[in-house]
Order: structure tokens, then sequence, then C-alpha cells
């Protein structure tokens, strides 16, 4: 296995992976160490021995697995600390022989699955956590402008504000030698904002060139509200509905990982919030007889049958089903029913494997909006028509 660092997950990666389907066996796993202190190399080692043991207690007569277990050991436990960024995935069969990696430094959660497909519900809520996101940190003296791409950040740009000469130096107000009377120092302060306020309109389209050079998806504001209301009021309309944290503190002389922290912490709860209102549309939508289905069964069906624009789900449900014979699933069967039906154990990664053929959007939910939605059976979809 040839390690690179630094790469990214992206959408072809996972439609790539959902053509995995092999009855010999696929191993998923989803690494995460946290800390790369002194021990890190030895707490690594631990997780993957840990993980691929679990797999082993529990299919103790599966030869197949038990062949991908030593390449993975092999491939896994021999990997350098320095060719490793926070976590990993891996994907690995060797009926057919095929392997996929991919180094990241987003969290994950440890996670180690055996089945006859990639085991894909992880990576999916990777690319929904972290979209493209334009990060402008700003002050009086300066802006930096930024991209955070999965965990990682790329300073693109720093715009300084020079203001003209004589006004570098704010005077004081008051009677004393050399000091300004308050009204001249009210002339000064508006000379100054208007000088500032120039130069964070020339901030906020150099936004726009970076945004659209980047992909921007979102974006954060950090730095005092006269300075980040300015450069969001010169945004283009389409531009300002991207902004989605602003944060009133000073960061202008962080480092890059004390960015990375709190970008990362506001976008999580930004996100969470955002659950929870797409899931209070969908349910509204829903119980109005509108264009939307909650539970397993309705959202399969509408899956099969390619009418989802947007499927959301739990993602920590897990559920097994059936297939009937024209090869349709179902859930929620009684035993009777079920009868002489082919199990099916992994209902919701063949509902994100219909979504991905559809081309519908997928939002796995975490938090408040997961448990609002698991009342409803843990699925939910907007329709087409």
């Amino acid at each position: 296995m040839v390690a690179e660092k630094n790469l990214f997950l992206t959408m072809n990666d996972i439609k790539d992976l959902l053509k995995w389907d092999f009855p010999g066996g696929v191993l998923s796993v989803y690494v995460d160490v946290e800390d790369r202190g002194k021990t890190a190399q030895q707490r690594w080692k631990a997780l993957i021995k840990s993980g691929l043991n679990g797999l082993t207690e529990k299919n103790p007569h599966d030869k197949n697995l038990a062949k991908v277990i030593e390449t993975a050991h092999e491939e896994l436990l021999n990997l350098p600390l320095e060719m490793r960024n926070r976590s990993l995935i891996y994907f690995r069969s060797l009926n057919p022989e095929k392997s996929f990696w991919r180094s990241l430094q987003l969290p994950v959660k440890n996670t180690f699955v055996w089945m006859n497909t990639a085991f894909l519900r992880p990576a999916v809520a990777i690319l929904d956590e972290a979209p493209v996101m334009g990060i402008v940190i700003l002050s009086r003296e300066m802006a930096r402008i930024m991209t955070w791409h999965q965990g990682l950040i790329e300073e693109k740009d720093e715009v300084k504000v020079e203001l003209e000469t004589g006004l570098e130096n704010e005077p004081q107000a008051g009677a004393g030698v050399g000091q300004l009377s308050g009204s001249s120092a009210d002339r000064f302060q508006h000379k100054v904002q208007v000088q500032i306020n120039k130069k964070l309109g020339e901030v906020a389209a150099q936004m726009v060139k970076t945004a659209q050079e980047h992909n921007w998806q979102n974006i954060i504001l950090m730095g005092s509200p006269k300075f980040t209301d300015t450069v969001e009021e010169n945004l283009p309309a389409a531009m300002q509905h991207k902004v989605v944290g602003i944060l009133d503190k000073n960061y202008i002389n962080a480092s890059i990982s004390k960015i990375e922290e709190a970008t990362t912490e506001l976008l999580h709860d930004w996100k969470r919030q955002r659950e929870k209102q797409k899931v209070a549309e969908l349910l509204e939508i829903a119980d109005s007889g509108g264009k939307a289905f909650t539970g397993l069964q309705k959202s399969i069906d509408a899956l099969e049958q390619g009418r989802v624009d947007h499927f959301f789900f739990s993602s920590d449900l897990f559920v097994s089903g059936w297939r009937d014979t024209n090869g349709d699933i179902l859930v929620n069967l009684s035993e009777e029913e079920a009868e002489g039906l082919k199990v099916e154990p992994h209902i919701i990664e063949r509902m994100v494997e219909l979504s991905f053929e559809s081309n519908a959007k997928i939002t796995p939910l975490e938090g408040e909006a997961s448990e609002i939605l698991k009342a409803r059976g843990g699925a939910g979809v907007l329709l087409r028509y």
C-alpha cells in the first residue's frame, strides 16, 4: 500500500466504492488517532488489532475474512506515523484484489465492518460534514482569507488595511495641547472609518474571487461586528447566503491549528441547527400531505421509484429487512410474511446506494435532529414529484 498524505475524500471516490459488491467480502475500516504524541504509534497499533480481532470473534469461521485481515494487518500496522494525518479510511478485498484508502485530517468514529460491499455511511457523513469553506479573519489592520477543506486550512490571501498618510495614528479628543476638539476628533474618526470601509470592500471583492476559484460552499467570518458586518454587506446576495457563522473574537494573529479548532466547532454547531430546521420542514410537508414521506418503507419505495430529491436518515440507525422475488426491499414484516424471502442485512446502506443511483441529496442526521426523525422511523424523503 503506497502512502500519500493530505488526500481528500471526494464524491467520485464514493461513487467508485459503491461498485464494490463482492461475494468474497469487503473490509471497511475507519480509524482515528487524535493525539500525535509519543504514544500515537503504539495506540494506532492497539486500535487496529482490537478492531480486526473483534471482527474475527464475530466471524470465527469466515476464511475469506481471515485472509483479508492478514493482509490488512501487514498494510495498516506497518504504516509509518509520518504517512498519516489525524484519521484513516481503508477498504480491502482479496477477491478481486482491490484496496482504497485516504489519510484525512477530520475526526472519524473508529469502525470496523465486514460485509459484501464497502461500508460507506461514515464516508457520506464526512462529505456532508466537511464542505469547502471560506474563512475570513478581520481586524482594523488586515484581513486573512483562507480555504478550509476537510479539516485542513490553506491560507490564500492577506489584505492589509493601509490608511491614507496622516490617518495612521488616532488623536484623542480634548482640550490639551496637540489634541483635537470633540468635533474635530469625530471628523477624524469618520474619515478613518471611510478608509477602513473602503478597504473592507476590497476584502469582499477578493473573497468573491477566491470563492469562485476554490468553490466555497460556506463562509465563516471572524472579528469585530464593525468589520464583519461591513464585509458581509459588500458581498453579493448569493454569497451572503453562504455565511453560516460569525465569530466575534480576535483571531488575526492566531495559529492555523487554533483557527481550525474554532471553525470546525462553529461549523458543527451550525450543521446541527440546520439539520433540526430541515427535519422540521420535512415533517411539516409530510404531515400536510405534501411531497414528502417519513418512515422506512415509504422512503424505500420512493427511492426505488427514483422519486426522491433528498434522503434524510439517522446516522446511527441500523436495521435489517428482506428482498422479495422482484428484488424490492421490504421492512417491518412479521415472521410469517418474511418466510421464504432473502434477508437484506444492511437496509440504510442499500438506501444510500439508491440515492446515489438517482442523484438524490443525502443528509445523515446527528444529535437532536436524528432523535426527532427516529420517532418517525429514522428515515424521511423529500420528493421530486
